[in-house]
């Protein structure tokens, strides 16, 4: 993007190599980030939801209104997927153990020990995520399977494996459950048919591009996929606005509309995450024109005018 916006400025390459830098003296509200390279919101946008629209806005425009565009963009004709917000209250025994000391927490569920096992900084708020998601495992699992009774085949998006991925897909096929298990490894492929064709009701994934999960996916062979409607759950919020947006796009595709679910647990880093990750949607939506609405419930709910620190991505 450095070298696209030095010559859309008519700016020596040179001039544009730290980028956060020169959008800042462009006027643009950003702060050094966390990690090296990267920059955020400054402490004044992260709290206006509409400084940081003018902002994306801004960029936008260095974009469209050139000659020749170097950016074009048309909403999708059969609009962008519905989503909501699911947010669920613990119970005290999930809040007793949502609040374990890791190495606790992790013994008490026979979660294996894997390289570096402390639970500082950065590596406290992973380890809390790691429990939301677990802790929540059998709630998904019972909302999943309502869903496949009424007809539906139902894609589960997961960021983490051990402690989200493998729970839920295991308590699913408890249930008799076909599960599609496209995360670690196997045959993806295989996994993704079976989903496809309806042999397996479920998918649980975690890959954000590069899959097709859509209904009457038209295959190689000319044949279809399942006209079954699809309906998907994030039982983990993302961080990344991107991420979430592709996610969604794995099955709301080529006319075939799939509606969303953001699923955590209420009050714990789990509702952050959340918001952070609708906050970042209206950011990418923003950017490219596209249209909010679909995301107006959400923001609403997390009332994302005083929401925390959003990274551009």
């Amino acid at each position: 993007m450095s070298s696209l916006f030095a010559q859309l400025h008519d700016d020596p390459p040179g001039g544009w190599a730290d980028l956060g830098q020169k959008l800042v003296e462009r006027g643009l509200p950003l702060a050094p980030g966390w990690d090296k390279g990267k920059w955020d919101w400054n402490d004044q946008a992260k709290g206006s939801q509409r400084l940081q629209h003018q902002a994306v806005t801004r960029v936008r425009k260095w974009m469209t209104d050139c000659d020749p565009p170097v950016m074009v963009h048309r909403d999708a004709p059969w609009g962008p997927p519905p989503v909501d917000g699911l947010p669920l209250d613990f119970t005290a025994t999930q809040w007793a153990a949502y609040h374990q000391d890791w190495s606790e927490f992790r013994s008490a569920m026979r979660i294996a020990r894997q390289g570096n096992d402390t639970a500082r900084g950065r590596a406290a708020l992973m380890r809390f995520r790691q429990k939301a998601g677990m802790l929540r495992a059998p709630q998904t699992a019972e909302l999943v399977a309502a869903h496949v009774e009424r007809g539906y085949q139902v894609l589960v998006a997961v960021e983490l494996v051990t402690t989200a991925a493998d729970p839920v897909a295991s308590l699913l096929e408890e249930h008799g459950i076909g599960v599609s298990r496209i995360f670690g490894g196997g045959d993806l492929e295989t996994e993704r048919m079976r989903f496809q064709r309806g042999h397996n009701p479920v998918v649980v994934f975690n890959t954000a591009s590069a899959t097709n999960l859509q209904a009457s996916e038209l295959m190689v062979d000319g044949s279809r996929a399942s006209s079954a409607r699809r309906i998907g759950f994030f039982h983990q919020p993302r961080y990344s606005g991107i991420a979430a947006r592709q996610t969604m796009g794995r099955a709301h595709r080529d006319g075939q509309v799939c509606s969303w679910s953001l699923l955590f647990a209420v009050g714990t880093v789990e509702e952050q995450a959340a918001r952070i990750m609708i906050n970042r949607l209206m950011v990418t939506s923003a950017s490219v024109d596209g249209d909010l609405g679909a995301f107006g419930k959400l923001a609403r709910l997390f009332d994302t005018d005083r929401l925390p620190e959003s990274i551009i991505e």
